[in-house]
């Protein structure tokens, strides 16, 4: 049983479950059986497994400790276990009232007396490592979970950390168009804490997760979507943002129509509230008549707040096929059953948060 440093307590049921500021989700862990498919308490051979094949140049037996660069767990898709990247977090650890600091990546390992690690380091990761191995100070910082409202008493003079999602992090500065670095994490903290006082921070979960393999669709859910899937890397819109680079010139076929009259035709074919149907009717008939629409009437139809991906290309001196590209990313958002099992629609339900946390910091 932990005993706190300087108060001769114990922690018992005092550290809450660790909880993501930005989706609300309680962090999961490794054993639950839709994350790495195997309900175990230990580490599944399943996701290390995995981590060995894409981090094979990092990992050695031998280490009590595998490191990886962060960058490469923020921008890495785990192939057949695509909620693995939930079990991956950060924390904004507290030294003082003003004073914050962002640590390095782990999964974290579930506990609810013994103190959190996390490196110290925000540009390294740890991926895995010998069983049982024991967390150095040099290299990783020792926290607890903090509360959004009144820390308990038994917390007084320890060190807290506000958990993180890694992607989710990132999530939120690509959003609101900053660099991690950019972010004042005193003003982030604080209107993160205005936020979920007033929307109650729950630690979203969902127990259908327990009855799915990692690779499976969550067709009965909890919530609106399937919480678990990955926000930030998203497969199938990166083969759809990849597709668009290989732009090309429109040569209308028929340029003497007055552009009133192409949006006509346009609106009957799909219509803004469009249905799967109605945008492969509209692909083949921009196909047939190379029209070039307008952007206003794309963005009746698509929310672009949605695809941060797209300032990117915005900035890109590279040629882009935006009207293919707007009918593919229309073709995801209407296809309701991926479009909730497979991360678009959980990064929209976190995007409400990040803009309102965002906000409050003075950020957007």
């Amino acid at each position: 049983m932990a005993r706190l440093k300087n108060l001769g307590v114990t922690t018992t049921g005092v550290n809450p479950p660790p909880t993501c500021l930005l989706c609300e989700m309680e962090i999961p862990y490794v054993h639950d059986s839709g994350i790495a498919g195997c309900p175990t308490w230990d580490r599944t051979p399943e996701s290390d497994q995995l981590l060995k094949c894409q981090w094979r140049g990092y990992w050695r037996s031998r280490l009590k400790h595998v490191m990886v660069p962060s960058i490469q767990i923020e921008e890495a898709c785990f192939g057949d276990m695509p909620r693995l990247w939930s079990c991956f977090c950060r924390a904004i650890i507290k030294e003082s009232d003003t004073k914050y600091h962002l640590t390095g990546i782990n999964m974290l390992q579930e506990r609810s007396s013994e103190p959190y690690h996390l490196p110290k380091d925000p540009t390294i990761a740890r991926i895995g490592g010998r069983k049982n191995a024991r967390y150095d100070n040099a290299t990783f910082i020792e926290f607890y979970a903090a509360k959004m409202k009144r820390q308990p008493s038994q917390y007084k003079g320890q060190r807290l950390g506000f958990i993180i999602h890694a992607h989710c992090w990132i999530l939120f500065g690509r959003a609101l168009g900053a660099m991690p670095t950019e972010i004042k994490l005193a003003k982030f903290i604080q209107s993160s804490r205005n936020h979920w006082r007033k929307e109650n921070l729950h630690g979203l979960t969902d127990h259908n997760i327990n009855w799915v393999k990692p690779n499976q669709a969550l067709s009965e859910r909890e919530h609106s979507c399937d919480i678990y899937q990955n926000p930030l890397v998203i497969p199938a819109l990166q083969e759809v943002i990849t597709r668009a680079n290989t732009g090309h010139s429109i040569f209308p076929c028929f340029s003497k129509l007055p552009i009133d009259i192409t949006v006509l035709i346009s609106e009957w074919v799909c219509p803004a509230d469009y249905t799967l149907d109605d945008v492969a009717n509209m692909r083949n008939m921009l196909f047939t008549f190379q029209w070039n629409l307008p952007d206003w009437f794309w963005r009746r139809r698509l929310q672009e707040d949605l695809f941060f991906e797209l300032d990117i290309l915005r900035k890109s001196s590279s040629p882009v096929n935006w009207q293919g590209l707007r009918l593919d990313l229309m073709s995801l958002v209407s296809d309701r059953t991926w479009y909730t099992t497979r991360g678009l629609a959980n990064r929209e339900r976190i995007l409400r948060n990040v803009a309102a946390i965002g906000r409050g910091a003075g950020m957007s």
